[in-house]
């Protein structure tokens, strides 16, 4: 075959090009390879030595933490114990605290947090943690703080970042001695960082940044989500910081490619087994720049390609030589196009191969015959395009007429703008530069009593009759003030707007002058609206500044402002009576606080009721009310009391008789200091609360086991059924007679707690679900708060909070283990299981007698004392 005859291609590759290719490509990829094996194992050596870098900081940061912690919990465990002591002397109640007061005394150093049962902080000298619940943010947190409320001891928290504030801090705890809240101080904000600054891991790692040209960033995490910033900076924890440290505490470490940045992450263990409150555990992340390590990759593998191009370059110009011979065809096309281009269009190009190009000039003649054609077709487009020149003529003049349709149109809407100011909803009236009016909306014409037609021309003095509001004295126009100074005029308060038909009520006002384009009056336009209504809301709100919401009766704010008011001599004697409810926690424990709120109200309405219209009735405290009694003398007081006290005998909540413990003192003189009567009514209060209290508190107790056991006569049987296994185990230990009595009135109350568990609950067929088991398990608190109210059953108390531990110290609610709990409870657990399943429950079936004995005995050294199992077992046996 000739060679004229192959292909174009064909002729290329019969020549060296195929060998220099393979070779030249060979020679590029061999020498990228190695160098970029060579840069890999560079650059991951550098990282190896960043993270060791990494750990060995974290970990040295946090032995500092440690040795500086010993230095400063002896000043923490001081500064708790004064906490306590003042809380306690004002009562063991939050509301009776001033947390500023006991900061200002410990010299600010510390923040002051109140946390209550259900594990929220209700009062702190620090707003933003208001409302924080532990159980909510972390269920073994709050399970903690519980633990610490029932204990006695001081708990310490290891020094970590504030989750709210993003700086160092301590935290200490403490039980009051009710267990019915846990106090906690804290260092104040930065109080920290100034003394471990050097130790924090921003610091480090910024360091790391700045020295490792590769590393572009470092997060550091805690165990809970939360990220290490700089203060001010956000501080909450993200979707993907949470997300990191739960894969970096599963995996421990793992990389993450993302284009030209890669990411590390690794889990340095710091948690102590003994210190189970604080996990100050890191996750690290590195962030590596991948475009350090591919920008010296790119420089050699630029070198390696230029030296391959400049081979490749003279490798051409031996082809360009060589295939002239093969070029020449397409030459000689090349010229022909070259006259086509010029405009001659009758020119044949002339095939000579019959390879690739000879097929090419076949392609370029028809080409040629095309281009004819649609020269043809152009020239008959040039005449059809001046006659659509016409026709756009003919459209801009129609276009014209629109123009003047749409002016038109501009002026209907002024108009329709004119009549939307007419129908706003607040009254509007406009005037002329003479004060005269020009138009006038349907409100204003409902509020003046004047119709816009009448109005016309009038001045609008004399259709906008405005007077001050408690005077009835003319006030000045508006209108005439806008147009002598040139500004806005706006009346809000005291002012009235009196209409033609005499009708008077509160307006607002606004007046503002209308001008041109010179800046030049041409009229006022008056806004006003009626004022009734929002002058009502004012007035309430100033009720409700004065008034308890709850009663109805003054507040603390009137009383305080109140007593300044009673020196003066016309209204003495003057009699002060301070009150104080008898048991209202103990009701809000057992039966809620709504009962409670039915309580205080009732209470409320027989104080107003029995009082005279002059005397002052306030409501200053939770279950804390005064009566000012001006005129009365200590005899007449007296009377006013018996009566107040008959009629709160004819009162009950829920079964539970009304008691309320008061004291009184009259100031005689003008001479005598109103809070000197006032700490003397008080003082003689809580002498007779201290003998009227506890029998109320006594009598509450028994009422509320009637009412357990009215609302659920299972409960009844069992308790009793309990209490009889409970004196039968006590004299098989051969307790004491006292022992034995005490036991058995445990067993009778040991559920006394589930008078505040809803019925749903308690009879729920089936599985509960995690609500409900942890309201459920609430129910030995509630019994132990009820019952250590009263001195005859605070050693009970104990063994009903403990009813539900467990041998191996997975019970609740304090988690106690073996001996730990109490002799009595222990007795109790088992008691209630047998009883539990030998008799019907809604959520399990009833086991035969040899059944249950067997399921005690397999609970032996896992949920009960296996010397009582034995015991129990021998006695039912």
């Amino acid at each position: 075959m000739k060679v004229r005859n192959l292909s174009v291609r064909n002729k290329i590759l019969i020549y060296i090009l195929p060998a220099i290719i393979i070779t030249i490509s060979l020679i590029t990829y061999m020498t990228y390879a190695l160098v970029k094996q060579i840069v890999m194992e560079e650059y991951l050596n550098h990282k190896e030595q960043v993270e060791a870098h990494v750990i060995d900081s974290v970990s040295l940061i946090d032995a500092g933490f440690r040795m500086l912690e010993k230095n400063i919990e002896e000043e923490m465990e001081n500064g708790i114990i004064e906490f306590k002591d003042e809380f306690e002397k004002a009562g063991g109640d939050p509301e009776n605290v001033s947390l500023d007061v006991i900061k200002a005394k410990m010299d600010g150093r510390f923040d002051l947090i109140i946390i209550d049962s259900q594990t929220t902080i209700i009062k702190s000298t620090s707003p933003d943690a208001l409302n924080f619940n532990f159980m909510q943010f972390d269920k073994d947190l709050g399970k903690e703080i519980n633990k610490i409320r029932l204990s006695k001891e001081i708990s310490h928290e290891r020094i970590r970042t504030n989750v709210g504030t993003g700086y160092l801090s301590k935290f200490t705890y403490i039980s009051t001695n009710d267990h019915k809240y846990v106090l906690e101080i804290a260092y104040t904000e930065g109080g920290l960082s100034s003394i471990i600054s050097e130790l924090e891991p921003l610091k480090i790692t910024k360091e790391l940044v700045e020295t490792n040209e590769i590393v572009s960033n470092i997060r550091v995490f805690d165990a809970y989500g939360y990220q290490f910033v700089d203060s001010g900076e956000n501080y909450e924890p993200t979707e993907e910081s949470l997300e990191i440290v739960k894969r970096a505490k599963k995996e421990l470490k793992y990389e993450v490619e993302d284009g030209n940045i890669a990411k590390s992450y690794f889990f340095i263990d710091l948690s102590e087994k003994k210190q189970t409150m604080t996990d100050n555990s890191k996750v690290i992340e590195i962030t590596y720049d991948n475009t350090v390590r591919l920008n010296k990759l790119n420089k050699i593998t630029y070198f390696i390609f230029s030296t391959c191009l400049l081979v490749a370059i003279f490798v051409v110009i031996i082809m360009v030589i060589l295939s002239e011979k093969i070029t020449y065809p397409i030459t000689v096309l090349s010229g022909i196009a070259k006259q086509v281009a010029g405009g001659d269009y009758d020119v044949i190009a002339k095939k000579i191969s019959r390879d690739e190009i000879g097929e090419l000039v076949d392609v370029f003649n028809s080409m040629i015959e095309k281009i004819k054609e649609n020269f043809h077709k152009i020239e008959k487009q040039k005449e059809e395009l001046e006659d659509y020149s016409k026709n756009l003529e003919n459209k801009v003049e129609n276009r014209t007429m629109e123009l003047v349709n749409t002016k038109n149109l501009l002026k209907d809407e002024r108009e329709l703008f004119k009549a939307t100011l007419l129908s706003i909803s607040d009254g509007l009236i406009s005037t002329d530069r003479n004060g005269k009016v020009e138009i006038m909306n349907t409100v204003a014409e409902e509020l003046t009593g004047w119709s816009q037609e009448d109005a016309i021309g009038k001045p609008f003095e004399a259709v906008f009759h405005m007077i001050n509001e408690y005077t009835s004295e003319r006030c000045d126009c508006p209108v005439r003030k806008v147009l002598e100074t040139g500004g806005i005029n706006e009346h809000t308060n005291q002012i009235a707007l009196l209409s033609k038909n005499g009708t008077k009520r509160p307006v607002e006002e606004s007046a503002a002058p209308i001008r041109d384009e010179l800046g030049n009056i041409n009229g006022v336009v008056v806004v006003f609206r009626d004022f009734t209504e929002k002058k009502e809301k004012q007035e309430k709100i100033l009720y409700l500044s004065y008034h308890d919401q709850l009663t109805g009766l003054y507040n603390r704010r009137f009383f305080e402002e109140e007593l300044i008011k009673l020196g003066v001599e016309e209204k003495l004697p003057v009699t002060l009576v301070m009150l104080d409810v008898n048991g209202l926690k103990l009701v809000n424990d057992a039966f809620g606080h709504s009962v409670g709120d039915i309580l205080l109200k009732k209470i409320a309405k027989v104080f107003k009721r029995e009082c005279r219209t002059n005397d002052i009735v306030a409501r200053i405290g939770g279950d804390e009310f005064v009566i000012i009694l001006p005129e009365t003398n200590f005899k007449q007081t007296e009377m006013i009391l018996i009566r107040i006290n008959d009629e709160l005998n004819k009162e009950k909540v829920e079964s539970i008789n009304i008691s309320v413990s008061c004291g009184w003192e009259t100031k005689q003189s003008v001479e005598e200091d109103i809070m000197t009567v006032l700490k003397k009514a008080e003082d003689y209060m809580y002498r007779r609360k201290l003998s009227e209290s506890s029998n109320m508190r006594h009598k509450t107790i028994e009422v509320i086991i009637k009412t357990l056991y009215e609302k659920n006569q299972r409960e009844e049987k069992h308790s009793k059924r309990v209490g009889k296994l409970c004196a039968a185990i006590g004299t098989a230990l051969s307790l004491s007679q006292d022992d034995i009595r005490e036991l058995k009135t445990a067993g009778l109350m040991h559920d006394i707690g589930k008078i505040a568990i809803e019925d749903t609950i308690l009879d729920k067929m089936g599985t509960l679900n995690e609500l409900e088991r942890i309201e459920i398990e609430r129910h030995p608190e509630i019994g132990y708060q009820i019952l250590s109210s009263v001195n005859e059953f605070a050693p009970l108390a104990e063994y009903v909070l403990s009813h539900h531990e467990r041998w191996d110290g997975n019970g609740y609610p304090k988690g106690l283990k073996g001996n730990e709990i109490p002799l009595g409870a222990r007795i109790i657990v088992i008691a209630d299981a047998y009883d539990a399943m030998v008799n019907n429950r809604p959520y399990r079936k009833v086991l035969s007698k040899e059944a249950a004995l067997e399921e005690i005995k397999r609970g032996a050294e896992i949920l009960y004392d296996p010397r009582i199992v034995k015991i129990f077992i021998e006695i039912m046996n």
